[in-house]
């Protein structure tokens, strides 16, 4: 069972002894690992999707692991999931927006994990903003690549007792106009990409040259385009000069 480097840096954020919870687990391929290598004494299969728990209590069996019935549910988001069952929370492959969903639908509950390892595939800065509305504190960011695409996982620690927060929105909608602010650039590219280590900076250019690239078609268009864009080109403009100064250094 091969993972791929997405997967392995998710599996990477967890740390000996701690019992695990996978959100949406398809394949289970990471709590097997967990198994395999003896790093997690209890895992948590979950899926919405009945027909992904079959796939993964097929792999499960597979590669030698029987495991009992408990250790496969099938549900919603953290539904399945008892709080403070287990001490981290794994949940990938889904957009920013939707994680943060999942964790605000029961906050009390999302509260009572210590450990929260998340690989959004799009919308990364509105969940960041999520996590700091909520008092979670981000401890690590990593990159990984994928394809063509530069993954980022997000390693975030439980509040502290007394510095949680709440934050009131109405279903959906509303929790999409909470987190409109995470749409700014200073969201999705943090300050702390510039600690990351050397091999992590090389992705990190890779993703700052596409986004470098994106902002100066942007900028082209608006200039060939009849009315005033004078405000969204210094804006786009701002956002490239943030950027450049997230990008020094890397090499």
């Amino acid at each position: 069972m091969k993972l791929s480097p997405r997967l392995l840096a998710m599996y990477g954020q967890i740390g000996k002894g701690e019992r695990v919870a996978d959100i949406g687990t398809d394949h289970a391929y990471i709590p097997i690992l967990l198994m395999k290598n003896g790093i997690s004494p209890m895992v948590i299969m979950s899926d919405i999707s009945a027909g992904s728990m079959k796939k993964a209590k097929g792999n499960c069996i597979e590669q030698g692991f029987d495991f009992p019935a408990p250790c496969f549910r099938v549900g919603d988001g953290l539904s399945t999931i008892l709080p403070g069952e287990v001490d981290t929370v794994v949940i990938g492959g889904l957009g920013g927006r939707t994680i943060a969903g999942i964790l605000a639908a029961d906050q009390k509950r999302t509260n009572s994990f210590r450990k929260l390892v998340l690989q959004p595939r799009n919308n990364s800065g509105e969940l960041r903003l999520y996590l700091h509305l909520t008092g979670w504190r981000i401890a690590r960011e990593t990159l990984a690549p994928e394809g063509k695409f530069i993954c980022e996982i997000i390693t975030a620690l439980a509040p502290e007792k007394g510095n949680e927060f709440f934050p009131e929105f109405s279903g959906e909608d509303g929790l999409v106009r909470l987190l409109e602010e995470g749409r700014n650039c200073r969201w999705r590219y943090p300050e702390s990409f510039r600690e990351l280590p050397p091999d992590q900076k090389r992705l990190l250019q890779k993703r700052l040259d596409w986004k470098f690239e994106s902002i100066r078609q942007e900028i082209e268009n608006l200039g060939r385009s009849t009315g005033d864009w004078n405000d969204r080109i210094a804006e786009l403009e701002e956002e490239r000069e943030y950027l450049t100064w997230i990008g020094e250094n890397l090499t």
